[in-house]
């Protein structure tokens, strides 16, 4: 059997659920009025996920989850995902960015010196590449992903 990459798209289907059945009841952004927030602890690891809405409809989502320190500070592993039916729209970048002014916002609020975030992306994924590229950084680095044993590119980019 293969083992695959982490798919963040795995998280936006059970957000959908879960937010259509009324199971989770995430919080408005600050910032962005269209953007839900749900912080929470799976497995005890703590997750914050922001979910876009459009019509009252789960569109995109992108997952935190802190990970080793970069020079000491605080760093986020970041995954997006866009639902399948409302792809090529922007969402994903959308969601990203979004997040991204929620995270700017909160920490520097909490007073966090430095905050980074990173993303590990499949060499074979054209399109989150593409957004890695334009949001985090043009200038990744080859790695293997730990989980799979599959070229990636390792994105990093300090958001203050």
């Amino acid at each position: 059997m293969t083992v695959q990459m982490t798919d963040p798209m795995n998280g936006l289907v059970f957000f959908q659920k879960a937010f259509t059945g009324g199971h989770i009841a995430p919080q408005k952004g600050n910032i962005h009025s269209d953007l839900l927030v749900l912080n929470d602890s799976p497995d005890g690891e703590t997750r914050l996920t922001y979910a876009l809405i459009k019509n009252r409809k789960v569109v995109a989502t992108a997952t935190f989850i802190p990970v080793d320190p970069i020079d000491g500070h605080l760093c986020f592993n970041t995954g997006y995902a866009v639902d399948f039916s409302e792809r090529s729209k922007g969402y994903g970048k959308e969601v990203t960015q979004k997040a991204f002014d929620e995270l700017i916002n909160g920490f520097k609020r909490a007073r966090i010196p430095h905050l980074y975030v990173e993303a590990l992306v499949s060499t074979q994924n054209e399109h989150s590449n593409k957004l890695a590229y334009r949001l985090f950084s043009a200038s990744p680095s080859a790695c293997t992903d730990e989980v799979s044993g599959q070229s990636a590119f390792h994105y990093v980019r300090q958001l203050f």
